[in-house]
């Protein structure tokens, strides 16, 4: 599984993918070229971001030796909806944390304060904790997704095969809960802490699943260049 690269926090649409980003995923797909992986399938999230970190995984892949299957699009690795979480427990955490609310305005223009908020308010999702709107996906019906995914690709695939997801940090701290048996807050704050383009591999079978790496940013680190590394 590989997070997407940069994307584009603080501006109006983050759902998009950096110079950054795009530079972070051409170097993690010749990365997994010069190890010598063949991958028998590709998947990713519906995400721009996902797709665009698809997109350029595939072509700093590339060779003369071959190529990345083209992706098989499926709405199982799509991150959680942050936004509409967001506003639908942001009320909730305001009310209860006095100081945060004093600074309300500010929480969208500072990044510290931002974290802040999204991390009671990420709690309080993750606890199914009352709120006000009707169409948010839950937290157990999150979970559900992402392992339908996981299920799928099982399924569709021969038992030996190598695939790559890309996706974004919630299904991959979800599928690492699944295979380490996490505590479900332990689950959320992982998420935190996955860098962009990063790799994370799992073996996966019908009546098991292992965690055999994560967070791998090797092929960020190898180029021995300041700013490659972001969380964001």
């Amino acid at each position: 599984m590989i997070r997407h690269g940069q994307a584009s926090f603080g501006t109006d649409n983050y759902d998009r993918l950096s110079p950054l980003g795009h530079r972070q995923c051409e170097l993690a797909g010749s990365h997994l070229r010069n190890l010598g992986i063949r991958f028998d399938a590709v998947y990713s999230g519906r995400l721009a971001r996902q797709q665009s970190s698809a997109e350029s995984l595939a072509k700093g892949y590339s060779d003369h030796a071959g190529t990345l299957p083209e992706p098989l699009v499926d709405n199982a690795f799509d991150e959680y909806n942050a936004d509409n979480i967001f506003k639908a427990y942001l009320p909730r955490v305001l009310a209860e944390d006095e100081e945060l609310s004093s600074m309300e305005t500010s929480i969208y223009a500072d990044r510290e304060l931002f974290q802040r908020a999204f991390s009671q308010v990420m709690d309080a999702w993750v606890k199914s904790e009352p709120h006000g709107q009707n169409t948010l996906e839950s937290w157990p019906d999150f979970l559900e997704r992402v392992d339908s995914g996981l299920r799928r690709i099982i399924s569709e695939q021969e038992r030996t095969a190598n695939v790559v997801a890309v996706t974004s940090g919630g299904p991959i701290a979800v599928a690492i809960m699944s295979a380490l048996g996490m505590p479900d807050g332990q689950a959320m704050r992982l998420n935190y802490g996955i860098y962009n383009s990063s790799i994370t591999r799992l073996r996966i079978g019908r009546s098991s699943r292992r965690l055999m790496g994560f967070n791998d940013i090797a092929h960020l680190e190898l180029e021995k260049e300041s700013g490659l590394v972001s969380f964001r």
